[in-house]
């Protein structure tokens, strides 16, 4: 089927003095004042003296406005330079209030106020910037992921190789928010074209807002499918909890409203910090008995070079580039390895998988391999075995192109190039 990417609508509004988005009446999120945030606890949101950006996430039902104080009550007049807003709203009700900042280098911390405003309804949003740089303000114990607040948006054009033909098949697109280093949203589109069905082609989204404490992770994750020219829609929940210890998942439960049951899973890690197991447990849909699957993962020097599931007979084998450089923030805050491997990887392949991996992503399955990925093989009893092989076109901090190409049975099956641009 052709997947051919349907951009997110991104309807951006220019803030002056005040900021028309809307009030929040979502049951996720931490509720301050009557509002529902998803990345604000108890009113407070700290940023780092060299930080120069970072936001606020809301979701939306009604209009409200908002300004910049130095007071929580907002009758100053004081004029605060160093904090700047503007506001977006998303097609999903998600709200954003994206903040600037100057650099601090005053010495000391200073605070402000963005006051939203919303009927009978006065919230101030207590903005604090330290007089200290930080690589991990508000992130999660010892993990250093980088401490970056940015917007990667991804596309992935693929393609179809038979023989010498080659046929495109559509682009896929993906956009992962990191706050603080922690990535806290995600969005998958594309689009599926039907053979001999009522309806010609489906768009698929994916969207997953992921929340952060400093011992757990739970995240909204929502998959809808609209069929044209029907306009008939389906939708899937998923309920993800994960515990975590010294910034890493070790446990939880994954519950999808399309099968039964609520399933568990478990990682364990290496002295160094490296994964060393996970279990997912696929509970039978028919009689919810046991069934986990559990994945090996072997290291040498630091370099993740083979992942065993024996219960599927599945192993996958992994080649690098040992000397190309990666840059920040790719070599800590988004792992390519992982990010290249997504919905290709054996070993997230399980009901429990797709979260894990966008979590492996987010660095919160352990230390990430060294080294840039090159080839990756799968060889499993419940398919052909299939290699992927990397092309790293452009590799900076600010964009990275790579093209991989799908082999199966040692044929070149399909083609991606994938672009990752960091806003």
């Amino acid at each position: 089927m052709k997947k051919i990417f349907s951009y997110w609508v991104l309807c951006l509004m220019a803030f002056a003095t005040s900021a028309l988005v809307s009030c929040s009446s979502d049951d996720n999120g931490d509720e301050w004042g009557g509002f529902k945030f998803e990345n604000v606890r108890d009113g407070k949101l700290s940023v780092a003296a060299n930080q120069t950006s970072s936001e606020i996430i809301m979701k939306a039902s009604k209009a409200y406005r908002a300004y910049v104080s130095a007071t929580s009550d907002g009758s100053s007049t004081e004029e605060i330079s160093w904090l700047r807003y503007e506001g977006s709203r998303l097609d999903d009700g998600t709200c954003h209030i994206s903040i600037q900042l100057d650099k601090n280098d005053t010495g000391k911390s200073r605070s402000a106020y963005i006051i939203i405003v919303c009927d009978d309804k006065t919230v101030p949003i207590l903005i604090t910037q330290t007089a200290e740089d930080s690589s991990n303000v508000g992130g999660d114990s010892d993990v250093d992921n980088g401490g970056i607040t940015a917007l990667f948006t991804i596309t992935k054009e693929c393609s179809v190789i038979t023989g010498t033909h080659v046929e495109d098949d559509g682009t896929e697109t993906y956009e992962l928010q990191y706050q603080n280093g922690n990535l806290t949203r995600f969005k998958h589109v594309f689009r599926d074209e039907f053979d001999n069905a009522d309806d010609d082609y489906c768009i698929e989204t994916t969207t997953g807002t992921i929340f952060h404490s400093g011992t757990s992770i739970k995240t909204d994750w929502n998959r809808k499918f609209i069929n044209y020219p029907s306009q008939k829609t389906e939708e899937e929940v998923v309920d993800f909890n994960a515990k975590l210890e010294n910034g890493r998942v070790v446990s939880g439960t994954i519950f999808q409203s399309w099968m039964n049951g609520t399933r568990p899973f478990e990682i364990s890690y290496n002295t160094d910090g490296t994964l060393k197991q996970t279990r997912y447990n696929d509970i039978s849909e028919a009689d919810g008995s046991d069934d986990w699957d559990n994945h090996t993962f072997i290291w040498e020097n630091g370099y993740l070079t083979k992942v065993k599931c024996e219960s599927m007979d599945a192993v996958s084998t992994f080649a690098y580039d040992k000397t190309t450089a990666i840059p920040a923030p790719f070599d800590k805050a988004l792992d390519l390895n992982m990010l290249l491997l997504l919905e290709e990887a054996e070993f997230f392949d399980g009901t429990n998988g797709e979260i894990l991996n966008v979590l492996a992503i987010g660095g919160k399955l352990g230390t990430r391999s060294k080294g840039l990925i090159k080839e990756y093989h799968c060889d499993w009893t419940e398919d052909a075995p299939f290699t992927l092989k990397m092309t790293y076109k452009k590799l900076t901090s600010n964009e990275v192109i790579v093209e991989v190409n799908h082999y199966e049975n040692n044929q070149l099956r399909f083609g991606y190039k994938w672009t990752i641009k960091r806003s």
